[in-house]
């Protein structure tokens, strides 16, 4: 718990009205002033050492008190000076107040109440100055020899300063020039050849207080002495003193000099030739730094008139920034008059063609507006998309839309290439798209079952019905590829999916020991044009693990049929080295018999043709690797 650090004030102790006990810091707003009036009321300085000699005023080390961390309790402030509660006002007046808990101090609290503080004795005492060794021997030659003169001076010199009252001394005593009596805005600097008197200026504008040294006097051991006012030195102006008295005088002068008061509130300007700045306030270099009344020197007038003129010019040329100065020519300005009034006979113009386009278009049917349309020559997508602007902005209620198929199809498209660019023009409103849930719901009344899609076969027909031979080649590719197991209820159908299905080849599926029928696999059917890069999936099955080689023979053999009967040239089949494709490749005679080896078979469709068979080499190449990697002898036989 925090003490008082008044001595004899016994925190401990508490009297029956008091509740709690309060101390408090020096408040951070003081000013120098009250700080000053802290450190002199407190019963801890001791009599003949002024509480100013110190070179930190705010911290006396020669009596351990330090302002910014001892306390003081509530018992030596006046009730004035206590804050006990919050108050809320309103034009003057308190509508609400609160106690507080922890109690604090005005800015201007200043301690004078020091009840049954026994100060200690050691705080009162007296200490004298040491006689210095030289005075010692003069003291010694002096009595041996009373009768001289001198020695008599030296021992009066030394008993005026034991009794602190010197006033005519031949060597310059620290000691002594440290007991004068100081203006209160003054403190005393102690060096180890010199005593600097200093007057501080305090900044109260900023949120911390900041100080300067406006005025110092620094007197050293020879009795010389260095007058500085401001930043410039001035010792010429004065006489050399020959005691204290005159030192006294001296800072008695310097105290009631005015000095110049500068150029203030020209914070816009961070620099200005022959001029300087101290605590937001310019001064010329020729400034006398003394004056008769609080105005500026001649020297500070004439530079705040440059300022000031200098400031208006600025927030001129700012406000006329666009403002050039060939705009007075007048040829330019009678060539900018006439390009504006163009400008504006050109907008008038676009107006009104605009509303004679609106009127039209309101007089036009709907019937007319269509056949314009489509009368356009535009690709048919862009037709497509004004058409249904059009309709859309004539449905009165957002809920009565109806897209074409054309349309759905294009916006299908649109989302399956880019999901992110498909919610932006949605959301943006650049093209009237459907909202993504019905596309979802779309997709899911389309019927889908394994097996081969007749409707993709029967648009391919359309579409290469009268192409040549060579764009109607194709490649039969073959692969499987993994999924999730998972059994889901269709609706619309009314069955359960996620079994096994081969579809018109279910029924030639052998019996097996396993008793899981989900499936876990994809197989899928899927051409590729030799002539372009048009790749299409035309059938797809539900496996578990690799298809049979009896089915997918068969499967093999339908393909081919069907691609030939819609006008399709097969001209091979493609798949991996699995096991289960070799088997399908020994039921359609593909493989090595008797030395020799079998790659193609008689087209099922044109018996002219022949289907040939690859496996592809990245499959052969993962074989050999995986084959070289498993066997630690490996023989290659020459060829």
């Amino acid at each position: 718990m925090p003490s008082c650090f008044i001595p004899g004030c016994n925190t401990r102790k508490r009297s029956e009205d008091e509740d709690a006990l309060h101390v408090f810091k020096i408040p951070t707003k003081a000013t120098f002033e009250t700080r000053q009036k802290w450190v002199s009321s407190i019963p801890r300085k001791v009599d003949n050492i002024s509480p100013l000699v110190s070179p930190n005023p705010l911290k006396l080390p020669h009596i351990g008190f330090d302002l910014s961390r001892h306390r003081l309790c509530h018992r030596h402030f006046e009730e004035k000076y206590i804050v006990k509660s919050r108050k809320v006002s309103i034009g003057g007046q308190v509508i609400a107040e609160e106690a507080r808990l922890h109690w604090t101090l005005s800015p201007d609290a200043v301690p004078t109440i020091f009840p049954g503080c026994n100060t200690p004795k050691y705080y009162k005492r007296v200490y004298t100055s040491r006689t210095s060794p030289v005075d010692q021997t003069l003291n010694i030659s002096h009595e041996a020899e009373p009768d001289q003169g001198s020695n008599n001076e030296v021992e009066v010199e030394r008993a005026e300063i034991v009794s602190g009252v010197p006033r005519t001394v031949n060597v310059a005593n620290l000691e002594a020039l440290s007991l004068l009596k100081i203006p209160s805005s003054w403190v005393i600097q102690r060096k180890e050849t010199s005593l600097k008197f200093i007057e501080i200026l305090e900044e109260t504008g900023s949120k911390t207080p900041i100080f300067i040294a406006e005025k110092s006097l620094e007197v050293f051991k020879d009795f010389k002495f260095v007058v500085n006012i401001g930043s410039k030195e001035v010792t010429k102006q004065y006489a050399q003193p020959a005691n204290i008295d005159y030192v006294a005088k001296l800072l008695t002068q310097l105290s009631s000099l005015t000095l110049c008061t500068g150029v203030k509130n020209q914070n816009m300007f961070t620099y200005w030739p022959c001029a300087s700045k101290t605590l937001n306030i310019w001064f010329s270099d020729k400034c006398s730094n003394i004056v008769s009344d609080q105005i500026a020197c001649q020297s500070c007038v004439d530079l705040k008139k440059k300022m000031r003129n200098s400031a208006e010019t600025a927030v001129k040329n700012i406000s006329n920034a666009k403002r050039t100065t060939t705009s007075k020519n007048p040829r330019l300005v009678k060539r900018r008059k006439m390009a504006a009034t163009l400008k504006l006979w050109r907008l008038k113009k676009k107006n009104s063609q605009l509303k004679n386009m609106c009127l039209s278009l309101k007089a036009t049917n709907q019937t007319a507006l269509l056949d314009s349309i489509q009368g356009l020559n535009l690709p048919l997508p862009m037709k497509t998309e004004i058409l249904t602007s059009v309709q859309v902005a004539k449905t009165k209620s957002k809920f009565g839309l109806r897209y074409k198929a054309d349309w759905i199809l294009q916006a299908l498209l649109l989302k399956v290439t880019s999901p992110k660019a498909y919610r932006y023009i949605r959301d943006n409103k650049i093209l009237p798209l459907p909202h993504p849930n019905h596309l979802t719901s779309l997709l899911r009344g389309i019927p889908s079952q394994f097996g081969f899609s007749d409707y993709v076969l029967g648009e391919l027909e359309k579409a290469y019905r009268d192409k040549p031979q060579r764009d109607r080649q194709i490649m039969v590719l073959i692969d499987e590829m993994g999924c999730q197991e998972g059994i889901t209820f269709e609706k619309n159908t009314m069955k359960f999916k996620g079994y096994i299905d081969y579809a018109e080849f279910s029924s030639d599926l052998k019996p097996s020991k396993s008793t899981k029928k989900e499936a876990d696999h994809c197989l899928v059917i899927m051409i590729r044009f030799m002539n372009s890069k048009v790749t299409q999936p035309i059938a797809a099955f539900a496996t578990r693990g690799a298809a049979p080689g009896n089915i997918l023979a068969k499967m093999v053999l339908a393909c081919i049929t069907r691609l030939e009967n819609v006008n399709l040239e097969v001209v091979g089949v493609v798949s991996d080295g699995a096991s289960t494709n070799k088997s399908a490749w020994k039921e359609l005679g593909i493989g090595v018999k008797n030395g020799k080896i079998t790659s193609s078979i008689q087209n099922p469709v044109d018996e002219q043709r022949q289907v040939h068979f690859f496996c592809d080499m990245p499959h052969i190449i993962k074989y050999v690797r995986n084959h070289i990697h498993n066997k630690e002898n490996v023989m290659v036989r020459a060829i």
